[in-house]
Order: structure tokens, then sequence, then C-alpha cells
């Protein structure tokens, strides 16, 4: 990829020196009144305490796909958090969701969503359970349609088939409800279900969607709660897709929050069933069930972070510049050089106080400058820079580095590299030291 110089200095030009990114609002803070306002494509960061919730207010200018993901904050971190987005009455829950990707995330949420239309929306961050308590980040992303999620045609009302509609032999041979790719299907859990685990529970109520595939492809199936009448409305689902002989070829309970989100690649055209069931026997009531055929492929790029070696030795330990691992999975890093966010990187082991050029290029130094002989042994500085910019460190010794990302596609793949040189006159003769360098590459997916 090739981008043209001034773009690239531009880029860097309009940076602004900040601190971690914007403050939840003073608690409580848990209601449409008391949001925080945030920006889309800033970086929020706050403190659960026992039982809390903190609620932020985005406001979209036009229809657009989310992506929101959630990670530690500096010190004292939470480890676990869910993330709900609400509509503009505080009240519709639109999305609940709890993990995402532990390999990336660990036990913070992540997850995207398509097609929000302009408007405000607030979006709510609280602790796994009732007693979780600590630090975190949260980002929300916004980006042209079908950049995180397929855009859909419009959903077809369908009504599911009079009980009994679960057409398995031993389930009374019923009939069931005939549906196809991109409809909205309208069901009722009449009796619940049975902990999730099996749907042989004679007396429990399976409803039985058909569907002929005719287009391979991967397919998504995902319930969700009615937003209008009829009431009540099921707390909990279990989704299953089966083949024509009623062997089951994929199962989810939660990645919907209580609701369920399946995607299954069907390689081969015929008739398939998606069974929806209660996941407790008293989970009873209205949902939807969304069914959406293959789509165009969604555009790509990984976006990765490397934390190199290096380094050389301060008054305050050896300057250290990466971002913040996980309590529960420490190989997980859920910062990332994602396109339409603002990227940090944590500097630790400063001088209190101290003054610090960022210095930020597209590239490494075939050969680092070495500070040696200048009275800094041991000191290289390693990224070609294009950009250097002075600050300073906090009175504990921390910098926290923002980088506002671009949000066009047509940046997927640039590279950056950081690295801190940090004025420190105890440390030796020159009274500089350097950080470890900072490889990412920017995209849009983790």
């Amino acid at each position: 990829m090739k981008l043209h110089l001034s773009t690239i200095a531009t880029l860097v030009a309009v940076q602004t020196l900040a601190a971690q990114g914007t403050l939840e609002a003073v608690e409580p803070n848990n209601t449409t009144a008391t949001a925080t306002p945030l920006a889309t494509g800033a970086q929020a960061y706050g403190d659960l305490t026992a039982g809390d919730e903190d609620w932020y207010k985005i406001t979209l200018t036009s229809t657009s796909d989310l992506k929101v993901f959630a990670g530690p904050g500096f010190a004292g971190q939470c480890d676990d958090t869910r993330v709900r987005i609400y509509a503009a009455d505080g009240t519709t829950i639109l999305i609940d969701v709890d993990d995402g990707n532990t390999a990336g995330q660990g036990y913070y949420s992540t997850f995207t969503v398509g097609g929000y239309a302009a408007g405000d929306y607030y979006v709510s961050v609280r602790g796994y359970s009732a007693t979780t308590a600590g630090s975190y980040t949260l980002d929300v992303v916004a980006a042209a349609p079908g950049t995180y999620a397929a855009v859909l045609p419009p959903l077809t009302p369908v009504n599911e088939a009079a009980e009994n509609n679960d057409p398995r032999p031993a389930f009374g041979s019923g009939t069931a409800t005939t549906s196809a790719v991109f409809t909205r299907n309208l069901g009722n859990t009449i009796a619940g279900g049975t902990s999730g685990t099996s749907e042989l529970t004679v007396g429990k109520d399976y409803d039985f969607y058909e569907l002929v595939v005719t287009t391979t492809g991967v397919h998504t199936f995902d319930t969700r709660a009615t937003t209008t009448a009829p009431t009540p409305i099921v707390d909990d689902t279990v989704i299953r897709l089966l083949d024509s002989s009623f062997t089951s070829l994929g199962f989810n309970d939660d990645t919907g929050g209580t609701y369920s989100l399946l995607s299954f690649n069907i390689t081969t055209p015929g008739t398939y069933y998606l069974c929806v069931s209660g996941y407790y026997g008293t989970s009873a009531g209205n949902y939807y069930l969304d069914i959406a055929g293959p789509t165009a492929p969604l555009p790509t790029g990984p976006s990765t972070v490397t934390i190199q070696a290096g380094g050389c030795a301060g008054s305050a330990g050896t300057p250290a510049l990466g971002t913040r691992a996980t309590i529960s999975f420490p190989a997980a890093r859920p910062e990332r050089a994602v396109l339409g966010s603002t990227f940090y990187l944590d500097g630790t082991n400063l001088p209190a106080s101290a003054p610090l050029f960022r210095v930020i290029g597209f590239g490494a130094l075939a050969v680092p400058f070495d500070l040696t002989g200048l009275g800094a042994p041991g000191c290289q500085v390693e990224v070609d820079p294009l950009s250097a910019v002075l600050s300073f460190s906090d009175a504990g010794g921390a910098h926290f580095w923002e980088f506002a990302l671009p949000g066009g596609l047509v940046f997927v793949g640039l590279t950056l590299e950081q690295q801190l040189v940090v004025f420190d006159p105890p440390a030796n003769g020159l009274g500089v030291t350097v950080s470890n360098r900072v490889s990412s590459v920017c995209g849009i997916t983790h």
C-alpha cells in the first residue's frame, strides 16, 4: 500500500496531547440524563464498584456499523465486563454481550453490530457479576455500513406455525414453520427448555423452522427480544441447526448476551432446521429469530501490535512502552491499532513529570542510531522518525500515548513504529534514555 507523504504527515500533525481518554462522569451515571458523552473513535475509561454500571452516550450522524470493545484500565483492572447498547429511550436493550474473544480480549467484551440508524444511543459497562469491580477502557468505533456487518435486504416477517411445530417423530411429528433466508420469525417458547443442554425432553417446547438452502455459504441465525408487543418476552434462548435427519450441526447459547447467535458455513444444498428453545424451564415468551443467508464478503485486515525488546536503564528503571495485559489471560492484550479508534500505548518506568519525546515513524531504522558515543550507553533510537512530539510523564512516572487513527479502509495495512526518548539527567552523561520500540499494523479486525 502506498500513501502520499503529505497525507501521512497530516495524520501525525493532527495528533493532540491527551490524558488517558474520556473519563466517565461523576457517579452515579447510569441514566440517560447522567451518561457521559463519548465521541465515536475516542476511548473512555472508568472504574466500576460492586454492582456499578457506567453509561456513555454516543451520537451517530449517519447510518453506521459499530465495533465495540472493552479493555483493562491502567491500574486495578476489573478483568471481566459486560457491555450493552440501549436505544435512545434508555430502556430498550439492542444488544448485551459478556465476552467475545478470550484469546485476544480475555474476559473483556467485544462485538460488532451493523446498520444502526443515525441518532442517540447509550453504551453501558458493568462487571460480570455484582461483585466485579475495577478499572476498564471502552472503545466505540463507527464505520460505513458494510464494514463490520453485512448489509442485509429487508427481513420478511414470518409467524411461527401453530403448535406442535416440532417435526421429530419422538415429539409428535408436528409441522415445522416454513421459513427462508432474510426473514424475521416471530415465535413463542410456551413451555421453556431444559437447562440448555438437551433437546430430547418431552413436554418442553422446541420451535422448528424449516430452511431450504439453495445457495451455500455462511448463514447467520440469531434470536433477540421482541421490540414491541406481544409480551411477555423470553429472557434466555438456545438455538440449534439440524440437518434433514435431525442431526445437530451447530449449537449456541449466549453469544448474543442471554440470546443466541450462530454462524454456520452450509456447504451442501438441502433442507435444514433451526430449533429454538428456552434455556430454563421458566424461559417462556416471545422472541425474534432472524435468518440471514450468504452475503458479500466483509472487508478484512488484522490490526496487530508487537512489543519489541529493547530500551536502556534510567533512574526509574528501563523505560517500557506497550499495551496492557489482562489478568486472567496474560497473553491477551485488547488494545490494537483499529482504524477509526484512538490507539493507546502506555509508557512506564519513567521519572515523574519528566519531559519526553514521542517518536513515531512508518518504518524502523535499518541500523539503529546508537547514543553510546554521546554518553548514553546501550541506548538506541530505532524508529525512522517522521515526527517527534514533546510531552511529559505524569506524577506517577507513566505516560499515555494516544494516536487517533484514520477510519478509511485505504489505511488497512499501514504500519506504525513508536518509541519514547526520555530526559533523565541522573541516568547517564547525556541525560537521556529510550524505551523499547512498538510495531503496529493498522486494520479493522482483531
